[in-house]
């Protein structure tokens, strides 16, 4: 569940770092992050939503009968 979240920000961060030293690969490897990009996030938005409605819906069940006294009172 939390590692489609994790992975966004991985995967921005840790190909910006090796472009700045590996000039050669720069026209190669942004071609490529664009397309992946590009495909994979209409699928892990759609993911992430998905998810994140059940993480919560899961939550709810666990700590509902628990946490419902406690904020009322």
């Amino acid at each position: 569940m939390r590692r489609a979240f994790r992975m966004w920000p991985m995967r921005s961060m840790q190909p910006m770092q090796p472009t700045q030293p590996m000039q050669p690969m720069q026209p190669m490897q942004p071609m490529r992050r664009t397309i992946r990009m590009s495909s994979m996030r209409s699928h892990e938005c759609e993911a992430s939503m998905k998810r994140r409605i059940k993480t919560k819906k899961a939550r709810r069940m666990r700590h509902g009968p628990i946490a419902r006294p406690r904020r009322v009172a």
